[in-house]
């Protein structure tokens, strides 16, 4: 291996904190996956999963959840640490299930009938998703899933997925466009659809019927604008990483959080906004929405200030919480101050 993995195996071997081992294991794993100048032997690859193997049960939450982020495309690991990794909870485990190539058609149908919505979405948006996964995943009966694999050009329909996936579409109109959009990106798709018709399928939408017959597809695929377009929830701004790596990347020292709200405040992401504030102490969304509506709240100003959030980037959120949450005008200066006086004490104590 590299000379610096090597050097911080050394200091994982000395290390017998349990937080600063955790912290050296996530460590060795990101310069383990990023080393592109050099693919990594198969006695590495054996050598470096038995390591996080041994480890995976004395470390931290918060660094597995990174460790599955870093892990989760590569294919020099084994076999048994990706289905180690795989049994995480389903909020930590959706990029692997995304991404993986180590798991088996087997293992994804197994966790398509037992896992949430989230990690079906992320299994249907998946390079490659044969025919036997596409019906595991339409037996769940999430609309939301039917629409990532609708929009997936390598997810396969088979005849009976087809007919659900009509059957779902009757009453979605963003469905409709997808199923549109679909047909004009794939003949394959369309041609299903068209075989579905000549066979008298009574559960094709009427709107993909008429448009089929006229030619006008485009016209239903782009005549919802944005909707059939959705981004993936754990899109960030329009940025190259998703929730998961900006986590990740500020847990590595490669982003500060401060640099990630702001660019999500300048964005005007709300909804990621709000993930960001709500994922480090642990609140649900909601819970951060009732703490940016409610006046005198210390809660907020005790995150950011944990987070070392600037001045600059307080600012923004405040006049941010004044558009997106009646947030009284009058009440800002009192919070900046406030969380001025926060920043004092906490680089003074």
């Amino acid at each position: 291996m590299g000379a610096q993995i090597s050097q911080t195996l050394e200091s994982l071997a000395r290390e017998t904190d349990p937080e600063a081992r955790s912290l050296l294991v996530r460590k060795v794993t990101a310069e383990y996956v990023r080393r592109i100048s050099h693919t990594p032997t198969h006695l590495e690859r054996n050598l470096f999963s038995a390591l996080v193997m041994d480890l995976y049960d004395h470390i931290s939450l918060s660094v597995r959840r990174d460790i599955i982020t870093l892990l989760a495309q590569t294919a020099y690991i084994t076999t048994e640490l990706a289905e180690k990794l795989s049994q995480e909870a389903d909020e930590h485990v959706i990029p692997l299930f995304e991404h993986s190539p180590l798991l088996s058609v087997e293992k994804l149908i197994a966790a398509s009938r037992q896992r949430n919505e989230e990690v079906l979405k992320a299994i249907a948006r998946r390079t490659e998703v044969p025919e036997c996964l596409v019906d595991a995943l339409m037996a769940r009966a999430f609309v939301g899933v039917v629409e990532e694999l609708v929009r997936n050009i390598g997810a396969d329909f088979s005849q009976q997925a087809m007919t659900f996936c009509s059957i779902v579409g009757q009453s979605s109109p963003r469905l409709q466009a997808l199923i549109a959009e679909r047909c004009l990106k794939d003949q394959t798709f369309h041609d299903s659809i068209l075989h579905s018709l000549a066979d008298g399928c009574p559960f094709v939408p009427m709107s993909i019927v008429k448009a089929s017959e006229e030619g006008s597809l485009d016209e239903v695929a782009f005549g919802v604008g944005g909707k059939a377009k959705m981004k993936p929830a754990n899109d960030l701004s329009d940025g190259p990483v998703n929730r998961e790596e900006a986590t990740l990347q500020i847990n590595l020292g490669e982003l500060t959080y401060d640099e990630l709200l702001q660019a999500l405040l300048r964005a005007e992401r709300k909804d990621d906004i709000l993930w960001l504030l709500s994922d480090r102490p642990g609140l649900s969304t909601k819970a951060m929405e009732h703490l940016l509506s409610t006046e005198g709240n210390r809660t907020l100003l005790r995150i950011l200030v944990e987070q070392d959030v600037s001045m600059k980037t307080f600012e923004a959120l405040m006049k941010w919480r004044v558009e997106h949450f009646r947030f009284l005008q009058r009440n800002v200066y009192r919070e900046v101050e406030q969380f001025r006086q926060g920043l004092r004490q906490k680089h003074s104590a």
